[in-house]
């Protein structure tokens, strides 16, 4: 995931994405995301071993959860609950998801951009091995 997305934004460098900004920067893909997502995506692989369908799962809870505005919140894979990771459940649980606020989201024109990624990291026949 960290290389992949590190190589990704070398790429685009300073090019513009269909939101006329570039990648990276201040509220884009930083190195500081990066590990994030990374961090994420291992977490996600370990906790759930047991199953391909819910490590497909995780991953994409990742993906939407970073997508996540508070126009439009994406929390349906994340895990329901009072004791769940995700803030925005928790919130729901408690009847409070109304007065969430999105902190850490992307721009969709990088998510759109790194998208690919998650999809061929969470494809089944990698997730089998």
């Amino acid at each position: 995931m960290g290389s992949r997305l590190r190589k990704l934004k070398k790429i685009y460098g300073s090019k513009k994405l269909y939101d006329n900004k570039t990648i990276s920067g201040k509220g884009h893909l930083t190195d500081n995301i990066i590990d994030q997502l990374y961090a994420f995506y291992g977490n996600a692989i370990r906790q759930h071993s047991n199953s391909v369908k819910d490590m497909r799962n995780a991953v994409w809870a990742i993906y939407f959860r970073t997508r996540s505005t508070d126009n439009e919140p994406l929390h349906s894979f994340c895990p329901a609950g009072e004791t769940s990771w995700c803030k925005y459940n928790q919130a729901g649980s408690k009847g409070t998801a109304e007065t969430f606020r999105h902190k850490n989201s992307l721009p969709p024109a990088v998510m759109d951009a790194i998208k690919p990624i998650f999809n061929s990291l969470s494809h089944p026949e990698l997730l089998n091995r």
